[in-house]
């Protein structure tokens, strides 16, 4: 009996497993995501925003959610984003994970995401 023991409880615990609720990360079964991201203005001028939301976003609902102010112009383009205006020589891009994206891209909760004021290149 007793050498039937051991092995039962050894296969209960392998085969159900186990889940571990830690106070350091209170969401890792809550099923909201961190989010980071970074308003590049100038070199020296740079915010990190951080926020959580409870779903996978596109960069423009990403930029809802963050708080940050914005404004979109007709053609869905970034206008304003955090008191900066975009001109005629500058406007706002956005990287996630270093690879210039438009507002319908996918941004995963481990991404990082960049909004760089940059030089119009034609």
């Amino acid at each position: 009996m007793q050498k039937l023991f051991l092995p039962i409880i050894l296969a209960l615990v392998l085969l159900t497993g186990c889940s571990v609720m830690s106070n350091d990360n209170p969401t890792l079964f809550s099923g909201t995501r961190n989010y980071e991201m970074k308003i590049i203005k100038s070199e020296v001028n740079i915010n990190d925003v951080k926020f959580t939301a409870k779903k996978n976003l596109v960069v423009k609902d990403a930029l809802g959610q963050s708080g940050v102010e914005y404004t979109l112009d007709s053609r869905e383009k970034l206008a304003k984003l955090d008191g900066v205006i975009a001109t005629a020589s500058r406007e706002w891009n956005v990287y996630v994970d270093d690879i210039k994206s438009d507002l319908d891209s996918m941004v995963c909760n481990d991404c990082t995401v960049e909004w760089r004021y940059e030089m119009i290149t034609n």
